[in-house]
């Protein structure tokens, strides 16, 4: 790894602030395309979406950013992102998982700008899993919880993508509809990922149940960050909707794990799963228990992985996916990156004017 020693000193006094700024910049200017799609690479574009979950990611991070107060053009951009957005009509999708992406991007779209055509796709996105495709995917030996493809596809797998972005969606869609049977169905399905999708040693969440339509097997030790970061969001908003306090408990016990389990040695998150997980949920849901819910270890957690990833940062301000690792020498993609901008956002709010302690951590390194 080679990088110029007088960009790393001019980074050096740079604060979380600045560090946040440059990151949305980047989302802003150069991952959105200006046209209702992001770019799913950088340097070099590859094609524009804005359907499922690498894109889905980068719509995350916007929303996180406009949250926290760093993201000013966030507004505009998610008209834009709306106006482009998949419309999920029956029939319009054999997939599980991409419509429950979807409908948590496009209900983020609508608390951003209030645009009712949002609220109607994240309406029509829920409905297609929820009722209008139900038979297909609610099926098999658990039909508690959803094949990922219409009557279990080839490889009859049930994926926590599906359901644990149904239980966000339902949150969401009943926080701003205030219906109840929203809520209803987010703790009807909280209930059946507990059951099959926590593993037996740990609070953590694998990603894939195997239903072959007599039995039901979970993979074990596949701890995705999107799945884990979407069921500890989950719990803990449950807890403030309900007045359950269980659902935070189980939430912070995930959490916890996920600090002492899923790190390197330097204690920083590894996510050393397939190329296409995301970590932006994951970043999400740690700040809500570390501001909301004052939890000082998910604080720490935070700033310490913002810390390394400060390291992990191309000349473009683009973040790779390894927050302790040098920055990528080949192209990003969006699943990638969504991570690193969160991340930093969330340094910033937690910590304006802090400075990471060893901005220049991967400089003396070699492979």
């Amino acid at each position: 790894f080679h990088s110029s020693a007088a960009a790393a000193n001019r980074r050096s006094r740079w604060t979380y602030a600045r560090y946040a700024s440059t990151a949305v910049a980047a989302l802003e200017h150069r991952w959105y395309t200006g046209s209702g799609t992001w770019n799913l690479c950088m340097p070099k574009i590859c094609r524009p979406s804005n359907v499922d979950w690498g894109a889905d990611s980068l719509t995350y991070s916007l929303y996180f950013g406009w949250k926290l107060g760093e993201a000013r053009q966030a507004a505009p951009i998610m008209l834009g992102l709306s106006s482009t957005a998949r419309r999920y009509l029956p029939g319009s999708s054999d997939w599980s998982d991409v419509p429950m992406w979807d409908a948590v991007a496009d209900a983020r779209e609508y608390q951003v700008t209030g645009d009712l055509s949002a609220l109607t796709n994240a309406k029509d996105a829920f409905s297609l899993v929820d009722s209008v495709n139900a038979p297909y995917f609610a099926a098999g030996a658990c039909p508690a919880i959803d094949y990922q493809r219409r009557q279990g596809g080839r490889n009859h797998l049930k994926t926590l993508e599906t359901d644990s972005n149904y239980i966000k969606a339902a949150i969401l869609l009943y926080q701003v509809t205030r219906k109840p049977y929203y809520l209803t169905r987010a703790r009807q399905k909280y209930t059946a990922v507990r059951k099959y999708f926590l593993s037996a040693r740990f609070p953590l969440y694998t990603l894939y149940v195997h239903d072959s339509g007599t039995a039901c097997a979970p993979r074990q030790r596949l701890y995705f960050a999107s799945v884990n970061g979407n069921m500890i969001w989950n719990g803990a908003i449950l807890a403030r909707l309900t007045g359950e306090h269980r659902y935070l408990t189980q939430a912070i016990q995930t959490a916890r794990a996920v600090s002492r389990d899923l790190a390197d040695g330097n204690r920083v998150f590894a996510d050393l799963q397939v190329e296409n997980d995301v970590a932006e949920p994951l970043i999400e849901a740690l700040y809500l228990l570390a501001t909301t819910d004052h939890r000082a270890f998910a604080r720490s957690w935070l700033l310490r992985d913002a810390a390394a990833a400060t390291a992990d940062r191309t000349s473009l301000a683009v973040y790779g996916r390894y927050f302790d690792g040098p920055p990528p020498r080949g192209p990003v993609t969006a699943w990638q990156a969504n991570g690193g901008i969160a991340l930093m956002v969330s340094a910033a709010r937690l910590a304006p004017r802090g400075v990471p302690p060893r901005p220049g951590f991967w400089r003396p390194a070699g492979f």
